[in-house]
């Protein structure tokens, strides 16, 4: 037994490391950044499987056998989960017990004998419903296909199948289908109900999904589902069964069109989804819910992304329109629409970033900054949190908690130790008779000769080089002028 002790890390970053039989590795963390960990034995700690292209693996090559992780098991894009097979449900094999968080990566099966449809191979266990994501991408003896299936050139398929609910992630060889597309005929229906499709079969890992062959199909999801793609069209959704949570794992991209709709409805509910995701009609993510996107997410012109509770995690996140309610928002939100908090506290991790975009706090609701912003217009009715960052506004900003004359309080319902910032084009120009370098931060004005006894008006004024922001309350201007200088 190899026992790290103090909460310090194992690391490894080349070669390999093997833990056998009733072999243990016990540390906080073991961190995988190169080299290949392997075995038969038990790894008490969290693994991370990322940061250099390492690999993990149950047995050791085709020695085949089951690898033991009790910490939870993290990848993403440059790491890889390795498989041997030898033969029809013959494998190595990965458990974990404890959640398994997917960011990418790759799932490389390694096989001695010839694959043929039928086959299936279990290749990653874990505890049921603490799967999160996705891998990026499979591969096969030189073949690559994003994380759900690989065409393997031989007329087979390989696919993966994310069983969230049941806790595993199973393999499987099928006939590569002549066609892709599986569309639901229209009217209400569960997504297990084969006839509800117009190609007469649930949708499987290949399938490029489309729900709408009319203008009001609605589609219950009942069951945990893999996929290639899906589109909700106009006047369609997709909404997810109550009380019973399910997961749907989509490879490539997922778009929700104009008048369509998305509803991840019962804590636990998950969209995985390893391209883009965009929306230009409803999606609601309730508490406990999560959407999580490889690559980019976008809330489209006239898209509204209601969150009660859920969250939404990509490769970044575009808001065109609106994002509304309570929840986590994990990307940058780069933002020229409006973000709005209300009915709780919506936290935006990285922040929010768009000089043309509207952020706006409802009374009771909270929105917390966890890193610097910027906005257009920002209207506070309710808190803001900043702790030790800043937003940059250049347009306007509001607080109902101002008050007036000697009550102002400029930091009403601000927490945190960060600064309300104007930004933008706030150079002044100071003009009129006698000024010199009025448009520089030191500045002349000449009164010439000073008479005692008699009264002498000298009136500059004060004008905009430009329009320039204004928020009421803002702390400082990052240009201002430091001081005027007289001369007589």
């Amino acid at each position: 037994m190899l026992r790290i002790q103090d909460g310090n890390s194992y690391t490894q970053s080349a070669g390999n490391t093997t833990v056998t039989g009733t072999g243990v590795l016990q540390a906080a963390n073991v961190d995988i950044t190169g080299g290949t960990l392997q075995g038969t034995g038990t790894v008490i700690g969290v693994v991370n499987n990322n940061n250099g292209g390492g690999a993990v693996a149950g047995g050791q090559g085709f020695t085949i056998g089951a690898l033991n992780i009790q910490g939870g098991y993290n990848q993403d894009g440059t790491g890889a989960l390795e498989t041997y097979i030898t033969g029809n449900g013959q494998n190595s094999l990965v458990e974990v017990h404890s959640p398994v968080t997917l960011d990418g990566g790759v799932l490389q099966a390694n096989t001695n004998f010839t694959l043929a449809a039928g086959q299936s191979f279990t290749v990653m266990e874990f505890d049921p419903g603490s799967l999160n994501g996705l891998f990026d991408s499979l591969e096969w003896d030189g073949h690559t296909g994003n994380g759900t299936n690989v065409d393997l050139g031989n007329g087979l398929t390989l696919g993966a199948l994310y069983n969230d609910n049941a806790g595993n992630i199973e393999l499987q060889v099928v006939n590569t289908p002549a066609s892709t597309a599986a569309n639901w005929n229209g009217g209400t229906g569960t997504w297990s109900t084969g006839g509800g499709w117009d190609t007469g079969a649930v949708p499987t890992f290949t399938s490029d999904v489309g729900i709408g062959l009319t203008g009001s199909g609605e589609v219950t999801l009942n069951q945990d589902a893999t996929i290639n793609s899906l589109v909700i069209h106009n006047g369609n959704g997709l909404v997810y069964q109550a009380a019973i949570p399910a997961t749907l794992t989509v490879g490539a991209d997922v778009s929700v069109e104009s008048s369509g709709g998305l509803a991840l409805g019962t804590s636990g509910d998950k969209l995985a989804v390893g391209g883009t995701f965009d929306n230009a009609g409803f999606t609601g993510l309730a508490g406990g819910t999560s959407l999580k996107a490889l690559g980019s997410a976008t809330n489209q012109s006239g898209g509204l992304i209601l969150m009660q509770g859920g969250s939404l995690i990509a490769g970044g996140l575009t808001n065109e329109d609106m994002i509304a309610g309570f929840g986590t928002l994990a990307p940058v939100v780069s933002n020229n629409g409006l973000v709005w908090a209300s009915g709780g506290t919506l936290v935006a991790d990285m922040g929010i970033a768009g000089a043309a975009g509207f952020v706006q706090t409802d009374a009771g609701a909270t929105l917390d900054l966890g890193a610097d912003s910027s906005t257009g217009t920002l209207t506070n009715n309710g808190t803001l949190a900043l702790d030790a960052n800043t937003i940059a506004v250049s347009t306007d900003y509001t607080n109902a908690g101002f008050g007036v004359g000697n009550a102002f309080d400029h930091r009403a319902n601000v927490s945190g130790t960060g600064e309300i910032l104007a930004t933008g084009d706030v150079a002044i120009a100071l003009t009129g008779a006698g000024i010199s370098n009025g448009q520089t931060t030191t500045p002349t004005l000449a009164l010439g000769n000073v008479h005692v006894g008699t009264t002498t008006k000298i009136a500059p004024s004060i004008s905009t080089t430009r329009a320039r922001p204004d928020p009421r309350s803002a702390e400082r201007y990052r240009t201002r002028v430091s001081r005027i200088r007289t001369s007589a």
